[in-house]
């Protein structure tokens, strides 16, 4: 059957750029008020706007919109919304009311455009760690930037089919998905902590005409064979073959409040997804960071009868954690602060320094080398943004300058591949020295980073992962 049916979503693959622009169409009116290239671009931040529609890029250089909710209704939820074949990041703003405060108002929600380019000027979401480490980066970005506890992914179409990849790959880092009009193909994985903590919700119009419903009750009964735990469908009937493969608000928000009802609140749960990040290859310290937390508040207010033994794995979990940082913070110490060599241990420290500055200890041991970075982050995260808006010879030459000085920030890297992205075509009027010594810079950072990025796996592996 799951061939017959893949053909099938082949066979009407085309039609579905011209339905996607109906809808776009259906919407006009929300569209207006919010158009491409003239919306407000600032840096995701505590001092962002709240409740209105903002720009950023993310480190693949594709645009995203996000809106932040009002202070002090905050949910406690990241939503990102993924699009589906040949329509831009902007659709789901278009045709959700994310943008007046009236869907999900109390979540951050994120619309991201996909990095894997598609037909004439559009971006797909694709089952790959192309497009999945983009939204690995932007979780943890707003994981960072704002008091982030469960995070869910709504995919439509090409969005659902990548949402359940995603939610495979990376099940430690997302709660829930709404798989809307897509299916559940072959190509993924199913580890035992997605089937135990991530909660799908499946939503199909009986009427689709782009993918036939048949693909989301195949979908259901292969998550419930395989072992999900927490799994709803709900096909929507009285829908025509057009308005079948439509954005359904309503249905949308009723699922997600689905996944708020269901999402993990279990202490041993919460404990499983910290040690298995701590096991590892490359443990990540920003999910570190967000899983000890969560651990240690559901593992306090426990009080059954494995209480003990979940405390003395947490125990043993947050020894392990502060081995791992020992070890960092012993390497970063060697570094002089006011060094004038980008090397190995320079890009090792921009890769960790961040991190390490959200631990009371780190800091003190590391106050020198935090102050220079804090002191180097405002130049370097002055010129990622002008160059980010100009893109063009002068605002590169301004990077040049910066790199030549500025070491230590961690935004150093950022703004090497967007200076990278830019040298291919070259900019007019960018002098050959200027742009053939960007180029160096661009080579030796990704040497530098590769280098820097197996020295902290070294550092942050356990000795022995047994217990």
């Amino acid at each position: 059957m799951a061939g017959r049916l893949t053909r099938g979503i082949r066979r009407r693959h085309a039609s579905q750029g011209i339905l996607a622009l109906l809808a776009l169409l259906l919407f006009a009116t929300a569209a207006d008020a919010q158009k491409l290239g003239e919306v407000e671009k600032r840096r995701p931040e505590a001092r962002a706007p709240r409740a209105q529609v903002l720009e950023w890029r993310s480190k693949a250089d594709r645009p995203y919109w996000y809106r932040l909710p009002e202070k002090g209704k905050e949910s406690g939820s990241l939503l990102l919304m993924l699009h589906g074949t040949g329509v831009p990041h902007g659709w789901a703003f278009w045709n959700y009311p994310i943008g007046d405060g009236s869907f999900r108002p109390g979540d951050v929600v994120v619309a991201p455009e996909g990095v894997t380019p598609g037909q004439g000027e559009s971006f797909n979401f694709i089952q790959g760690d192309k497009d999945g480490d983009q939204l690995v980066e932007i979780i943890r970005l707003f994981r960072e930037e704002f008091p982030i506890e469960r995070v869910y992914v709504y995919g439509h179409s090409q969005g659902a089919f990548f949402s359940y990849w995603f939610a495979g790959r990376h099940p430690e880092l997302i709660d829930g998905i709404v798989a809307h009009a897509g299916n559940l193909l072959a190509n993924v994985s199913h580890p035992q902590l997605a089937r135990d903590k991530v909660a799908i919700t499946i939503l199909h119009g009986r009427a689709d005409a782009v993918v036939p419903v048949d693909c989301a009750i195949a979908s259901e009964k292969a998550l419930r064979e395989i072992g999900y735990r927490k799994l709803k469908l709900e096909i929507v009937e009285g829908l025509t073959e057009q308005s079948g493969h439509w954005p359904l608000p309503g249905p949308v928000a009723r699922l997600l409040d689905w996944l708020d009802q269901v999402s993990v609140a279990d202490p041993a749960a919460a404990l499983e997804i910290y040690e298995k990040a701590l096991a590892l290859e490359a443990p990540n310290l920003d999910d570190l960071t967000a899983f000890a937390a969560r651990a240690d508040a559901l593992v306090g207010k426990h009080r059954g009868a494995d209480h003990e033994e979940l405390v003395r794995r947490l125990e043993t979990a947050r020894n392990d954690h502060d081995a791992a940082l020992s070890r960092l913070v012993a390497t970063l110490a060697e570094l002089d602060p006011k060094a004038k060599e980008d090397g190995e241990l320079a890009a090792l420290f921009r890769l960790a320094a961040e991190k390490l500055a959200q631990h009371d200890g780190a800091r003190k041991e590391l106050r020198a080398l935090l102050a220079a970075w804090r002191g180097e982050t405002k130049e370097v995260t002055k010129c990622l943004d002008l160059v980010s808006r100009k893109r063009d010879a002068k605002s590169l030459e301004a990077a040049a300058k910066v790199l030549g000085r500025r070491f230590l920030a961690p935004e150093r890297g950022e703004l090497l591949r967007l200076v990278g992205r830019l040298l291919d075509p070259c900019p007019e009027g960018l002098a050959r020295p200027t742009q053939a010594r960007l180029a160096e810079l661009v080579t030796r950072d990704l040497e530098l980073r590769t280098a820097a990025e197996k020295r902290l796996a070294e550092l942050l592996r356990r000795p022995t992962i047994g217990r």
